[in-house]
């Protein structure tokens, strides 16, 4: 095996333990209420991983203050002349918010700052993504569990500055009396230069084990105006520490 190629190896083994760090973090034990969110989704141009964690102002999930953090990156390639461009991006976000009580459900909203750094290659000549940016940037989620038979969840990302969005949601049946809970997801996301639309399909396993939900989600993005199209696999941990 050539140098070259051990070097990408080793890159790509470094990349999957990356990705796979925010998956294994919800694992650990901890006492306390907060919430743990996590994932890694691979596309047909890249892939995606996050974790997140809200922590309540008054020590107890729900309702009132609450803060978020976030650390995320995401790799990603698109066709510019002859030439394929390659992204990759980390970003971090700190966010305070007010979580408002609702019956079987939740109403979040925060403002906050998020800081990217992209990074191109080729780079081209003029680019508005490329280094390091902090902007502002404004959130909402919502969700509700009707008579234990279906999960509604929805949720929207505003990144003013940028011209920037983010929003998904999901209507998902529990399937017999079984803990697997099954429906459409529709994600939509873009900013000035870029818009496309995901349409899937959401399989939601409730109490893998204590206080820890699994979502498995696999569908079709498409790239609007034109653009390409393809398959994407994700899987989303939700765990909640009390």
């Amino acid at each position: 095996m050539s140098a070259t190629r051990r070097h990408h190896r080793r890159l790509g083994l470094i990349r999957a333990a990356a990705l796979s760090v925010p998956l294994l973090a919800l694992a650990v034990p901890v006492h306390a209420d907060w919430l743990g969110l996590a994932g890694v989704e691979g596309l047909f141009d890249g892939g995606y991983a996050y974790t997140t964690a809200i922590i309540p102002n008054d020590g107890e999930l729900g309702h009132g203050w609450a803060q978020r953090y976030r650390v995320d990156y995401s790799q990603y390639e698109y066709p510019d002349n002859d030439t394929t461009v390659k992204g990759r991006a980390t970003g971090a976000s700190a966010a305070l918010g007010y979580q408002f009580p609702v019956q079987d459900g939740w109403l979040s909203t925060y403002a906050g700052v998020t800081y990217n750094h992209t990074r191109l290659d080729p780079e081209p000549d003029s680019s508005n993504v490329v280094g390091g940016r902090l902007r502002a940037v404004l959130d909402m989620d919502a969700g509700r569990i009707i008579d234990n038979r279906w999960i509604l969840t929805g949720g929207v990302s505003v990144t003013p500055a940028d011209r920037a969005y983010w929003t998904r949601g999901r209507a998902m049946r529990r399937l017999g009396d079984s803990r697997f809970y099954l429906g459409p997801e529709l994600l939509v996301h873009g900013d000035r230069d870029y818009d496309a639309v995901h349409h899937g399909l959401a399989l939601q396993m409730r109490e893998v084990r204590p206080g820890l939900d699994m979502i498995v989600k696999t569908g079709h993005k498409q790239i609007r105006d034109g653009g390409d199209s393809g398959g994407y696999l994700g899987l989303e941990l939700v765990r909640h520490f009390r």
